[in-house]
């Protein structure tokens, strides 16, 4: 579902694309995709740092698959009328 999120993202011409994985084989197959930047889970101590770093402002769209475990730090990186979209 994250590959078929970051091909269609970049279609549409979102920026940054910022993908997370949590293995670093899956880094150089993220960027091959369209991620603009990729938080790799495994070598990153923070990952909400990251993602701030990438996006200053927040996030308009943040695609959560976790659900309840990063939820309230996903809203937290939203720009003011950003969204959420947990699946």
């Amino acid at each position: 579902v994250g590959s078929m999120l970051v091909q269609m993202s970049k279609l549409l011409g979102l920026s940054p694309i910022v993908g997370v994985v949590g293995r670093t084989s899956k880094v150089e197959a993220a960027k091959a995709l369209g991620c603009d930047v990729v938080i790799d889970k495994e070598t990153t101590e923070n990952m909400w740092e990251a993602a701030e770093a990438a996006a200053p402002q927040g996030y308009q769209t943040i695609m959560d698959a976790n659900g309840v475990s990063t939820l309230m730090e996903s809203y937290n990186h939203l720009n003011s009328t950003g969204r959420v979209i947990v699946f």
